[in-house]
């Protein structure tokens, strides 16, 4: 059954079709060199919301937990 997140579900497809994307942005975003807009369309979403929608749906982490977590590992 599709988890529903707002207005869109997360079908095992869609789930498949969008996890490399989401980790290509996830480390981009971790490496801290890019702004969010500018890895969302490299990595193929139409704006930075549409990609925080995406990853909060498939990853259940935000843009902002994520980046969190990268400035936690380098301390």
């Amino acid at each position: 059954m599709p988890r529903d997140c707002g207005c869109l579900a997360v079908t095992p497809v869609h789930r498949y079709v969008m996890e490399p994307c989401l980790q290509r942005a996830r480390q981009l975003m971790m490496e801290g060199k890019q702004s969010m807009t500018d890895i969302a369309l490299e990595t193929g979403f139409i704006h930075s919301s549409h990609l925080a929608r995406n990853m909060r749906c498939v990853l259940s982490s935000s843009p902002a937990q994520i980046c969190g977590m990268s400035c936690h590992r380098l301390r």
